[in-house]
């Protein structure tokens, strides 16, 4: 957001990336559909359509090659037009995080059609999940293109694509700080990416894959879940 802004400008010179970076500033928080939305009509400025890869900050990985694999095989599937998922392998019955159910790949294939999103179960139905075989953690981490990230947008909740294009279009730039419209990014209705477009994408036109992601992820968002790290 616009109050981090020197706070990630400092962060972006201890990695020898100030200079080249431009940050663009969310107004206001309105959920992660609008400034994802955001984020890809910048990408798409300058008449390229680059693949995003999303990811939440509060999470954790161990075994970077691993991380750097899934996320390529990602990244080539994006690029031909489906969006892509990745998928924790559950260890336990585990309570605490939404879950992919997928269609079972083949032993050549590096991902799967999702099947559905389910909410967190409960312990019997985590077991469940557990037992059959083809259910991943959702991580929230997903990539997809400029474009088909926009068209998914647009078809499933056209009121983040207008005010958000609003925003962008009416947007000011200050040396390397991006400015959307304040008004028109705060007319946009507040909604997660999952809820906005990711869990309707199932049984739609938008194709929805998910990869495997066996790279020893945790998610930080719980004091418990740092502790099993620490």
């Amino acid at each position: 957001s616009d109050l981090h802004r020197f706070l990630a400008t400092e962060q972006l010179r201890e990695i020898h990336r100030g200079d080249a970076s431009k940050l663009l500033l969310e107004p206001q928080g309105r959920n992660t559909a609008p400034a994802i939305t955001l984020a890809a009509f910048a990408a798409i400025e300058q008449g390229d359509d680059p693949v995003m890869v999303v990811s939440p900050a509060d999470q954790i990985v161990t075994n970077r090659p691993a991380f750097t694999q899934a996320l390529r095989q990602a990244i080539e599937q994006a690029a031909l037009g489906p969006l892509v998922v990745l998928g924790v392998a559950p260890t336990r019955p585990e309570t605490g995080y939404g879950y992919i159910q997928h269609a079972k790949p083949d032993a050549s294939s590096t991902s799967s059609p999702v099947v559905q999103f389910t909410e967190k179960p409960d312990p019997h139905t985590a077991q469940t999940y557990l037992q059959m075989g083809n259910y991943l953690w959702n991580a929230g981490l997903f990539v997809v293109k400029a474009s088909v990230w926009l068209a998914a947008v647009k078809h499933f909740e056209p009121a983040i694509y207008e005010s958000v294009q609003k925003a962008w279009t009416d947007k000011t730039v200050d040396h390397q700080f991006v400015r959307p419209d304040s008004a028109a990014f705060a007319s946009s209705p507040s909604i997660s990416a999952d809820y906005a477009v990711i869990e309707k994408c199932p049984g739609s036109d938008f194709q929805i894959n998910v990869v495997e992601l066996n790279a020893g992820w945790s998610d930080l968002g719980a004091w418990d879940a740092v502790w099993q790290i620490g």
